[in-house]
């Protein structure tokens, strides 16, 4: 059985035996809490395409007591339902290079991710509006389950437009339609 190895030996080991890994080979936010979990699994292209270079790696918490702190932007067109998750707190529509049409990004849920969950971990990749924006991309990009229930790892919701924090129940009872799709 493979060994357990922490992030940054598997960025290290990556980016030595010549994978050409746009921004992962830096390490993330995250990199003190993960250790390789060498389970990966295929992600659809249309996921895989939003990795920087395509790539990402599979990690697991390295402490099966403690949970890891990520943040979800979402609104309108995406909800808090959903597998895109970041380590930056005030992460911006160009780090997180989401289009105007995916979401509003009005709302970021703060998420404790329980300890044996997957994380599928690397950089936000660029993305382009059909008018020609480009949105750099950059944040760190962690991909969880589909289905994996984030509204229940929710514990505040913060609402940019009135900079109001809402209670995970509070937010339901406020914002019902914000949920799910």
């Amino acid at each position: 059985m493979q060994a357990a190895r922490s992030a940054q030996e598997v960025h290290l080991n990556r980016y030595k035996e010549g994978d050409s890994l746009i921004g992962i080979q830096y390490g993330t936010q995250i990199d003190n809490q993960i250790i390789y979990s060498g389970q990966l699994g295929e992600l659809p292209l249309s996921v895989k395409g939003t990795y920087a270079a395509n790539s990402y790696l599979p990690y697991m918490q390295n402490s099966y007591d403690k949970s890891i702190t990520l943040y979800r932007n979402f609104g309108g067109n995406s909800k808090l339902e959903g597998a895109y998750l970041t380590t930056k707190s005030n992460a911006t529509r160009s780090d997180l290079a989401v289009k105007e049409n995916w979401s509003d990004m009005r709302f970021q849920a703060t998420v404790k991710v329980p300890s044996g969950e997957i994380l599928n971990v690397g950089k936000v990749a660029p993305q382009i509006e059909s008018n020609g924006y480009k949105y750099l991309g950059g944040a760190d990009q962690i991909v969880v389950r589909k289905n994996a229930p984030i509204s229940k790892w929710t514990t505040t919701v913060f609402d940019k437009k009135t900079g109001r924090t809402y209670t995970i129940d509070e937010f339901k009872s406020a914002f019902p339609s914000e949920i799910k799709k």
